[in-house]
Parts: C-alpha cells; structure tokens; sequence
C-alpha cells in the first residue's frame, strides 16, 4: 500500500508542475509528417514478452494504454521512471483474467454471472490465457471503471514467481505432466499409446529408443517389449528439462498456478480496482483496409490510415491484428514465411485470417518497399513501426538469481547490435486491421474521489454473427426517433454527484444526446420525472464514450435517475438516422453446437434498460422476450438458443467526495 501511495503522490506532483504544450499541441503544426515515431516523444514503454502464453491481445492493448496515459499525464516514461523508480508498467494479468471470467455478487448483485466463460477452463484454470482474445474485451472492463491497475499489483507471473526450470526443479510432479504435453505435441501420441505401440509394433520405435539413449535420456538399453509407461515419463523429463536449459528458458513457468482470486485476503475485489485512470474513449477505428465480398482485399482504406495517424499524432497508440509467421515467441520463424528476418518487414501478400495482436506506434511513408521479401514485395513503398510483445536484447529486465525476463533475440536491430523488439508492417499488409485507440483521464485521481460506476453491461461483445446491419451486435439503425435508457437507484447510502455518463456509440461520426431525469417514486418511463438536464456531445468514432457533467448533480441516498441517450448519425443521403447499439456473445448452447472456445451470459431484468421506439418507451426484458418468441417463429429456434444479449451500454459515473 505504501508503494502505492507513492505512486499517486509523485504523478499528482507531476501532473500539477506540467507547464507548455502536451504532445497533441506540439504535433498540431506538422500533421502527417512522412515519418513519425512515438518513441521520440518518450510515450512508449519498454517491450515486454506474452510468454509462456498465446496472450498477445492484453499486451497489444496494455502497450496502447500506457502510451494513452502518459501523453494525458504530460510525462515521459523516463519522468515517470525518475519520480517512481520504476517504468510505467500495466498488468496485462489483471486485464486478461477479470475481462474473461464472468462477475460475482460482490460486483453487482443483480448482473452476478455476468461475463464470458471458457470452456477448457472446467479442466484447466490457465486455459484462459491461451484463449485468445479481442480488443473490445480490454475496452469493455476499462470502460466500467475497472483496471487499468499497476504491474506490481498483478504481475505477469505464476503465483510462485518462478521459471520453468525453477519451478520444475521444486515441483518434479509438475514436470512430468509438461514433458507429455511437448512430446505429444510433437509426436502425436500420448505416453500410454507410444508403449502400446512399443508391445504391439516393436520396429517402430526402436528409433525412438536408440535417441533416449544416445542422448542419455535413457540410463539402460531396455528392449520395446520391456518399455512402460515409468521409463518414458522418466526419460521424457530428462529430455524436456534438458531442451529448456538449452534454449535458455527464462519464462515463467505456465505450470504454475496464474489465476487471480476474485477477493482478497480481507474480501475485498480483486477485479474492481483501478489506479486513477478513466477510460473516456475507446474508438473502434476505420478499417484499415477494403475487402470484396468475398472478403479478399482489395486495397487501403484511407479513412483508416488517416485515422491511426491522427491518433498516434495525438500520442495514443494503436492496437491491431494481423496474420504473423508464427503465434507466439520461440516458435521458429519459417523461412518461406512473411517477414525478412534481416529488415524485420513484414507484408502478409495472401488473404489470411489474423492471427497475431500488436501495437502501432509510428509510420514511414517512405519505408522502401525493397525492404520486404523478394518475390513478395508489396506494391509500393510505407509502412508502419510495430511494437511486438516478444521480448527483446534492450528491454529485459533480470531476476535476483541472474534469470533475465523478456529477453528474446528479436525485431529490428539498433546501432549497437542489439534487437529491439521493434518491427515493420507494410501499408499494404492484406490482414493488418481492427485498429483500436484509447483516451484516458486522470481527473478522479486529482480530485481524490471515490468512483462508483453504476452500470448492467458487463458482458463484451464477442463477432460471431451479423445480427442486423451489426458485427457481433446488435443494433438498429432508421429515420424514426430511437432512445435508450438505463435506471439507476442510489444505493450507496450516501449523497454521490452525478460526475459523467457514458455509451457505446454503434457508428462513427455519432451525435448523442444524453438527457437525465430524477425518477418519481412510481415512474412509469425513464422520462416520467424531473429533468435534471441534458449534454450533447459528438463522437468521431465508434465504441465507448464517456462524458463528463458539470459535476454538480447531486443524487442523494435512494434516488433513482435515469440516463437516457439518443445516438443520430447522417446517412449517405443526408437524412438522420437513429441507432443503438448492445453487447451481444454466442450462448451456451450455440457456442457447443459450434464448437466456439467460449460463451457469453447476459442478464437483463425488468426495469434496468428501456427503448423508445414508436413513439413509446418499452421495457427491454420485454423486448427481448418478444424477440425470443419472434425468432422461434421465424427460424424454429428461440433468440436465447444463439445469442446472450446484454443490457444497453449506458452508465453513470458516481462519486463521492474524500472526507
């Protein structure tokens, strides 16, 4: 605790001694110059390593977060290193285990086991990790006030902190169960079939014999009729222990326990911590590129190159997706594959599926094509400057026991020699896309007070199905006026000020209207009461907004107040339209049918979220049991059979004063 409050001290010094221009003011003058680097600017943190995980996805929007925050802190990462002792570092862990496991009572008693689930995880608590994951996931748990927290709360590491030698050196149990996962994956065979095979088919492993031997994997000669199970485990440790001393091993092991209790020692929320910094905006930004029906490229989407370059001039980083030679560090590089391993370019020339999360830090029109693959050269010159989550040679950091963490001989290489863990992408990449930015606040942190976000859509959508004109969401669009709504209840049993409110916006370049009403006791409408006032506010990208009140609302204990938000956009014809926009996940039941790695649960009840349409407020629980009717009329299966629906993305944010 004591860390920290240093911690919050030495940035509320930083932020109150800030004087001149931030870097969005500086840049202001030079838009779009043919060459940008975040680093420059001192807003990039060092380059951290995903291993022993498939967890690219948390480090791609981590990466972006902490370059967001430090531009809005007006601080380079080295101020910040100089004022704490140490770099600005955020925990993916916290990100990626509380953004994928559903929430409990201790959250919000009425939503409890609302959330995403994995289905490996009823065998295995880390399959979470390996699992995979999306931007939005990270958005969703910032936008609810929740996280982003310091690396030092939750870090990157097994609960015993130690490496995969380390750790099976302690626990030689562990290690066995290891060794049968690599040799099955490289021989396709469990231990019991391969010493079946031995008895049965003699012949065909005397070469594997023969190599446990010549190795010293296999203290004697045992003939295939004498191989059990005992001897293979035995000599597979030996094996695998021996293949991680050689590469050098320096992760932490996965075979140790990295799951997050949901409270603590003293009961309190694990998941529902924060370190002074607010989501306002997490932007869906424009593809980066156009597809054809068929959803072959067809070329840059400019509106999306735009869009990235405006956000990194304004000192936010990007996050991205696109399809790499390899899905994680340590596997090998193929040399048939996308990327120069001399120049580090990399242009993916087929039309793939994404594989792989980064951060976009900075561009080079003039980045010459050359640079790539010969015989797969893009068609002409620029690309953009990744940072990759695979470690590096300039970045590790070493344990006490001379263990270096997040090395990796990786990405281009400095004028010392060293790699840096810093790549190129070409403009013309046929993958690259699903670019994301985010804009951080530090007022609560300033003001000293307490948050309390009162909210219902705790569950992320997931793009599994179009529903509408909607990826993965579900949402209207027409020329009749659309209204949502979200009733809130002051149980805190305090007076709170009504700070901001916020929504998911369906569709760039959205007007909304926010309106708030003071509910009488026996309102009949999120309308039916006193108007406290209303905000209108513009959105150039989709995704979630928050907006900040004057501030001197004030609910007091057992008030309730609705938030309602009317979203327009202008058509391509000129006319308004209206539109919302909910979180939307694959059932259960869906989800199995499909063999999907995951499932959502919503929880809606009467009385949290409204819609207008046709001139009528109505619930929306009973919307979405008219649809459930509707859709088994219509397709012979219920809406609930294919689709969790959440409540609307309006929230209030509540705090109140320090004492």
């Amino acid at each position: 605790m004591k860390k920290v409050i240093l911690l919050l001290v030495a940035l509320l010094v930083g932020l109150t001694s800030l004087s001149g221009m931030t870097l969005a003011e500086t840049l202001a003058e030079d838009e779009f110059p043919a060459r940008f680097d975040l680093r420059d600017y001192g807003v990039v943190t060092p380059v951290k390593s995903q291993n022993p995980w498939g967890s690219c996805w948390s480090f791609g929007g981590i990466a972006a977060a902490e370059s967001s925050i430090l531009t809005t802190l007006g601080m380079t990462n080295e101020e910040f290193k100089e004022l704490t002792g140490s770099d600005f570092d955020l925990s993916e862990k916290h990100l990626l285990w509380f953004s994928t496991h559903p929430i409990t009572e201790q959250t919000n008693s009425s939503q409890a086991g609302e959330g995403m689930t994995l289905f490996a995880e009823e065998n295995d608590p880390n399959a979470v990790y390996d699992s995979g994951g999306s931007f939005i996931l990270t958005t969703t748990l910032f936008a609810s006030g929740v996280g982003p927290v310091y690396e030092s709360f939750f870090p990157y590491q097994g609960a015993e902190g130690l490496t995969d030698i380390q750790f099976f050196e302690k626990h030689p149990e562990k290690a066995k169960d290891a060794a049968r996962a690599f040799v099955a994956s490289i021989q396709g065979k469990t231990v019991e079939e391969m010493v079946t095979l031995a008895h049965e088919e003699p012949e065909k492993v005397e070469n594997l014999i023969s190599t446990l031997l010549e190795n010293g994997w296999l203290e004697q000669s045992v003939s295939a009729d004498e191989l059990t199970v005992e001897i293979l485990d035995e000599a597979f440790v030996k094996m695998y222990l021996q293949i991680l001393e050689s590469i050098g091993s320096n992760d932490f092991s996965k075979a140790d326990d990295w799951s997050i209790p949901y409270t603590d020692e003293n009961g309190r929320s694990n998941r529902d911590l924060y370190s002074g910094f607010t989501l306002v905006d997490g932007n869906i930004l424009p593809h980066l590129r156009i597809l054809d029906s068929e959803g072959n490229w067809t070329g840059i989407n400019d509106a999306g190159m735009l869009a990235v370059k405006s956000e990194l001039l304004k000192g936010r980083a990007v996050s991205a997706a696109f399809k790499a030679d390899v899905s994680q560090p340590g596997e090998q590089e193929d040399e048939d594959g996308y990327i120069n391993l001399e120049t580090w370019a990399h242009y993916t020339y087929e039309d793939v599926p994404q594989s792989h999360a980064i951060t976009i830090i900075g561009w080079d029109d003039n980045y010459a094509k050359e640079n790539f693959k010969a015989g797969h050269m893009p068609p002409a010159d620029g690309a953009w400057l990744i940072k990759n989550s695979w470690g590096s040679e300039t970045d590790y950091y070493t344990l006490p026991n001379g263990t270096p963490v997040n090395y990796k001989q990786w990405g281009i290489v400095n004028d010392e020699g060293k790699h840096t863990g810093y790549f190129y992408i070409s403009y013309y990449d046929k993958t690259l896309d699903y670019a994301e930015s985010m804009v951080f606040d530090a007022d609560l942190l300033i003001e000293g007070a307490q948050l309390d976000v009162w909210m219902y859509d705790y569950m992320p959508s997931i793009e599994v199905t179009k529903i509408k004109e909607g990826n993965g969401e579900l949402k209207d669009q027409q020329p009749g006026i659309l209204k949502t709504a979200n009733v809130f209840r002051n149980d805190t049993g305090s007076d709170v000020r009504l700070y901001s409110v916020s929504t998911k916006t369906a569709s760039p370049r959205a007007r909304v209207v926010y309106s708030v009403y003071k509910l009488n006791e026996d309102y009949a409408n999120p309308e039916d009461g006193e108007f406290l006032g209303k905000k209108v506010a513009y959105y150039e990208y989709a995704g979630f907004h928050r907006q900040q009140l004057r501030g001197d609302l004030i609910i007091k204990a057992g008030e309730t107040i609705a938030v309602i938000a009317e979203e327009s956009v202008v058509g391509n014809d000129g006319e308004k339209l209206y539109e919302y926009a909910v979180n939307t996940a694959p059932s259960k039941k869906y989800a199995e049918a499909s063999e999907d790695s995951r499932y959502g649960v919503s929880v809606v009840n009467r009385g949290e979220s409204f819609i207008f349409e046709d001139g009528q407020w109505k619930d929306w629980a009973d919307e979405l049991a008219e649809a459930e009717v509707s859709v088994a009329e219509e397709e012979g299966v219920k809406l609930s059979d294919i689709l969790a629906v959440d409540n609307f993305s309006i929230k209030a944010y509540a705090i109140k004063d320090a004492e």
